[in-house]
């Protein structure tokens, strides 16, 4: 059947397309509206039947499920400029409920705007379904419900190939501030989909996926100014969920996670889930983990984070516990392949400025890496690690201006292996520690029981200070022979305002070989 529609119609009954009939209504642009006075759901489409809707309106619709439209194995598409308006349902679905059903549009700019479930699903709800769309301007603005404020997708497959899809100010009073995704796929292929000022009362003030796969292809792709009560500013991901994503130049900026949790200011991992990305400058920029950890990204139990890009930046990110940009804890590996990783003006109230790692490993496999202008409170100005963790690097690492309000300017590590990336025990060769500082222990480098013999080679240490050991503060087990020895490296400027102007050591034996020691000073010798 095909009809057409102008002006405003107020619909008093639902209408209802089944049997395996279609139902085609094209409307004359905006001014076509299908009104349900926030008493009637305007559609319901079942069994095997199909509904088109092209240049309308859907107004107020309201219903336990599906406010505007219900589909029970059925198809529902739409074209041209389609909205979706205050609609409303009780449980899920607040403009749409779709069960075993495929949803699709493919016209420019199609809108879900203050739609509202009290349940799943502020604008859809997917329960063992498609949605999909390719057209171009799709908006979904000031949606909510208590999980899902846009988007719940149940067993669901969500796929968007499509330019500048805009999810802005939604919110969810649980999780999900947009997209709340339980074993179920999330991805869109377009270029500068973006996510701002979206709210989840829990977790994941964007996307909450659990045993789910979320990924995108699209470059320019912005998570903004979105915030988590708890736990996942922008992203909460569990139960061996993966996020990943291959478009250069994906943002995260001023996403927040705090007040009841504040875990993870940009990204929560957690349960042996996996986020990775493979698409050049990836910035992760003023992320804050407003009570706790993680300012940019918290990882644990089992879970990971990587990258292949280059470019990768955090920059000025910001934790009220540890880890400035990322917190690793609980066997939840970090790595790196791509070039030109920045770490840049994170800070730490706790320890960590940059990352902070607790029994587990994190290493850079190739490239270079700049950590610049971190600064923690308490331990590791740039890093913090501990916990038998592992720490490695091959590659150009450069260490400058780092402050640590304890030890530890640059690094601090506490029983830590500490190795090169492919051969054990030769960390560090070739890299530089510049203008780093400590209040107490190691202006660059302060190693507690690190495991042994270690070897630094061809390492620069200049202009470091603290009041133990300018350059390095290392406290090795006393029945270790040479437990470290520096090779070929360099020691000039170092200032140590007690003792050790360039290496300071308590138990142990430190050698060296062929190093270059000038300008260092110490107030004192014991």
């Amino acid at each position: 059947m095909v009809t057409s529609a102008d002006g405003e119609v107020f619909v008093n009954e639902t209408i209802r397309v089944t049997n395996g009939t279609s139902l085609n209504i094209t409307g004359a642009g905006p001014s076509a509206i299908a009104d349900g006075q926030d008493t009637t759901r305007l559609f319901y489409v079942d069994g095997g039947s199909s509904l088109h809707l092209s240049d309308v309106t859907l107004l107020n619709g309201r219903y336990s499920d599906g406010g505007a439209i219900y589909a029970e194995q059925s198809s529902v598409s739409f074209g041209g400029n389609v909205s979706f308006i205050s609609n409303s349902a009780s449980n899920f679905g607040g403009a749409i409920f779709t069960n075993s059903s495929t949803l699709s549009w493919d016209g420019d700019g199609t809108l879900f705007r203050s739609n509202r479930a009290d349940v799943f699903g502020g604008a859809i709800c997917a329960i063992a379904s498609t949605v999909s769309w390719y057209s171009d301007g799709t908006q979904f603005r000031n949606n909510s419900a208590d999980w899902g404020g846009a988007i719940v997708s149940l067993a669901s497959n969500v796929f968007w190939q499509s330019n500048s899809t805009e999810l802005i100010s939604n919110s969810a009073e649980v999780s999900g501030g947009v997209i709340y995704a339980l074993g179920s796929s999330v991805s869109w292929d377009g270029d500068d989909t973006k996510f701002a000022s979206n709210n989840a009362g829990l977790e994941g003030g964007v996307i909450f996926a659990f045993g789910s796969t979320v990924s995108w292809d699209g470059d320019g792709t912005q998570f903004s100014f979105n915030s988590a009560d708890v736990d996942g500013g922008a992203i909460y991901t569990s139960g061996e969920s993966t996020v990943s994503w291959d478009g250069d130049g994906t943002q995260f900026s001023f996403n927040s996670a705090g007040v009841d949790g504040g875990r993870g200011g940009a990204i929560f991992a957690d349960i042996s889930s996996a986020v990775s990305w493979d698409g050049d400058r990836t910035e992760f920029t003023l992320n804050n983990a407003a009570t706790d950890h993680g300012g940019a990204i918290y990882a644990f139990s089992s879970s990971l984070v990587s990258w292949y890009g280059d470019g990768t930046e955090f920059t000025s990110n910001n934790a009220a516990g540890n880890g400035g940009a990322m917190y690793a804890f609980d066997v939840s590996p970090v790595s790196w392949d791509g070039g030109g990783a920045k770490f840049t003006s994170n800070s730490a109230a706790g320890s960590g400025g940059a990352i902070y790692t607790d029994n587990s490993p994190v290493s850079c496999g190739a490239g270079s890496a700049e950590f610049t202008y971190n600064n923690a409170s308490f331990d590791g100005g740039a890093i913090y690690g501990t916990g038998e963790s592992t720490v490695s690097w091959d590659g150009n690492m450069h260490f400058s201006h780092n402050f640590g309000g304890d030890n530890g300017g640059a690094l601090a590590l506490f029983d830590v292996n500490l190795e090169g990336y492919n051969s054990e025990h030769e960390p560090f060769t070739g890299a530089t520690f510049i203008l780093n500082r400590a209040g107490t222990g190691g202006g660059a480098l302060y190693l507690f029981n690190c495991g042994g013999p270690l070897e630094f080679t061809d390492v620069t240490f200049q202009s470091n200070s603290a009041s133990t050991g300018g350059a390095v503060a290392a406290y090795v087990a006393g029945d270790v022979d040479a437990p470290t020895t520096f090779l070929t490296c360099i020691f000039w400027d170092n200032v140590a305002t007690a003792t050790g102007g360039a290496v300071d050591t308590l138990s142990g034996y430190q050698e060296f070989f062929s190093c270059d020691f000038q300008g260092n000073s110490a107030g004192r010798i014991c």
